[in-house]
């Protein structure tokens, strides 16, 4: 969306979200995720990209991705 002028926000309410991505981090307050790695398998260089801390409380369920 990019930045917006505040006189011009109108809002848009609440929304019901999807993400994707791997939980890099949980606690019992937050889970935290990240769509994007690069070098995965390299624990010293692995990066991550998009990385998003989501309240547990407004998690609405939780499915474990597996690859084949």
């Amino acid at each position: 969306m990019g930045w917006t002028g505040l006189k011009e926000w109108a809002g848009i309410g609440s929304l019901e979200c999807i993400s994707v991505g791997y939980l890099i981090d949980e606690n019992n307050h937050t889970k935290t995720i990240v769509p994007h790695l690069a070098y995965p398998d390299d624990e010293d260089n692995c990066q991550g990209n998009g990385i998003m801390v989501i309240p547990t409380a407004a998690i609405l369920s939780l499915e474990e991705l597996i690859s084949s």
